[in-house]
């Protein structure tokens, strides 16, 4: 009978458990409690670093706007991975080994890799340019590694 209840009572403290993990899981992810996303999956982490820092409609404008500019460059990668992958079996197929196909195809990584570095530097400068000191700093702790839990951690 002991065992009963012993086990009855693991049995809601793992339901409880499971509950906050899922629900520290959802927070931490930018997720409302339905567990869907907050205005799409791509606002999500637009608003979880405006909700961390404190930003203003216009700053959360701005924040927006470099993460889609950084969406559209990695687009540009994803067309360059089906074109490399043409390449490499256009190589492989032909009778000898074409490493000419190869160096025309490193040299257009090359040309997308230059676009997405000043897309992804520029949008960091937008990004930097409208933030207070205080929530640069913010970041800067975020990317250096201290406190990258964002205050959810199921260890508290």
């Amino acid at each position: 009978m002991i065992g009963f209840v012993i086990g009855t009572i693991c049995l809601v403290a793992l339901v409880k458990l499971s509950r906050a993990r899922r629900r520290w899981y959802a927070c931490a992810h930018g997720w409302d409690g339905g567990m869907r996303m907050r205005h799409g999956w791509r606002r999500g982490p637009v608003q979880f670093l405006s909700h961390h820092l404190g930003a203003s409609p216009e700053q959360e404008k701005v924040i927006a706007g470099a993460f889609q500019e950084l969406s559209e460059a990695r687009r540009g990668l994803k067309d360059e991975w089906r074109a490399s992958r043409k390449d490499v079996a256009r190589a492989f197929d032909a009778e000898s080994f074409d490493a000419e196909v190869l160096g025309n195809a490193f040299a257009r990584h090359d040309e997308v890799l230059e676009s997405l570095r000043k897309t992804f530097v520029g949008a960091l400068a937008k990004v930097h340019d409208t933030l207070e000191p205080r929530q640069r700093a913010q970041v800067a702790s975020w990317l250096e590694g201290h406190d990258a839990s964002f205050g959810f951690s199921p260890y508290r």
